[in-house]
């Protein structure tokens, strides 16, 4: 089962049930830890019996291993939603500070040179902090 496990999903839904589904086998993985440990310990097998249990403990080591890595594949996944969410968190409230700083320039007269040249200013210093919270959503997503 380790071995086929699908990749993570893209959504808290998905992998909380993948993580669900994780603590299920890592709890059936953990149920047979005492049995592998007495199996470890008995020095007293028959000659042929050795190679079948060391090709037991050797296909336990692996499945836990695979569980290992299973588990920090889906704690990455979670930190990456967990990661993304914020940025658009961070991203909305942004657009919602900036929508109502270009509604306040929306009564200024045009006329005037000076209001013109700060709204060019308000604009480039709005563009550039969207580029940088668009940085951000991009990491969040790689």
């Amino acid at each position: 089962e380790l071995l086929n496990a699908e990749k993570p999903g893209a959504d808290i839904e998905t992998v909380s049930v993948q993580v669900d589904e994780h603590k299920t086998d890592h709890h059936q993985l953990s149920s047979h830890a005492q049995l592998i440990d007495s199996l470890r310990s008995n020095d007293n097998l028959p000659e042929g019996e050795n190679d079948v249990l060391q090709e037991i403990l050797v296909r336990w080591d692996h499945c836990n291993e695979l569980a290992d890595e299973r588990k920090d594949v889906l704690s990455a996944a979670l930190d990456h939603i967990v990661n993304f969410e914020k940025a658009v968190s961070d991203v909305n409230s942004f657009c919602d500070a900036t929508e109502k700083q270009l509604e306040e320039f929306d009564t200024v007269p045009l006329s005037n040179v000076d209001a013109v040249d700060a709204l060019v200013d308000k604009h480039k210093e709005i563009q550039h902090a969207m580029l940088m919270k668009s940085a951000d959503v991009d990491l969040a997503n790689n």
